[in-house]
């Protein structure tokens, strides 16, 4: 997801009427779930897991399994079934390359510099996931650069990474302006958690 779409996000929520304790309150179900691609990332870096490319890739998909089954769990908050989307593009990108998902190596050089790509070549997390003739659904990949002064934190990012990060957008806005129960009257509040 991009980092800069949710920061104006939490903005516009704000300035639009929302609050900010909303997205605590939120019923999310199975939110656990989310926690599940960290602890996999984390154990992932451990040597000798670290160089196994089959490993990483199986991690690479459960990962994006866990996040799936969140949405289809939270398929009624809005922008959900968007950020549904994007995980659909974004694991059939990772299934077809071996649970690795490709860069472009010229939007690897925009975003962060010919010497990084050099370096990414030796890398174990990167090297593998560097496009090139054998890369399938390629349109799919990490192909769109984002480079500073456009973004805080330059990336790559996939067609799936867009589609996603613009769902949680909505997202965020949606729940931020969404009155809870408690704030309403008793019929009101009956409406409002009907509809959730």
């Amino acid at each position: 997801m991009i980092p800069e779409l949710i920061l104006i996000a939490l903005l516009v929520g704000w300035v639009s009427g929302g609050k900010f304790w909303r997205l605590a309150e939120a019923k999310i179900r199975h939110v656990w779930l989310i926690f599940v691609p960290l602890g996999l990332y984390l154990v992932s870096w451990t040597p000798p897991l670290v160089r196994s490319p089959m490993f990483l890739g199986i991690i690479a998909i459960v990962e994006k399994l866990a996040l799936i089954a969140v949405a289809l769990f939270n398929l009624r908050l809005r922008g959900v079934k968007l950020i549904l989307l994007g995980m659909l593009l974004n694991i059939a990108a990772l299934s077809v390359n071996g649970g690795m998902m490709p860069a472009s190596e010229s939007a690897l050089a925009s975003a962060f510099g010919p010497e990084y790509v050099k370096h990414a070549r030796n890398a174990v997390h990167v090297r593998s996931a560097i496009m090139d003739t054998t890369t399938e659904l390629g349109f799919l990949c990490d192909i769109i650069a984002a480079r500073r002064p456009f973004v805080l934190v330059p990336a790559v990012y996939s067609v799936g990474d867009i589609v996603m990060s613009i769902g949680i957008f909505i997202c965020i806005i949606a729940i931020m302006r969404t009155p809870i129960p408690s704030e309403l009257n008793p019929k009101q509040g009956d409406s409002v958690a009907a509809k959730q």
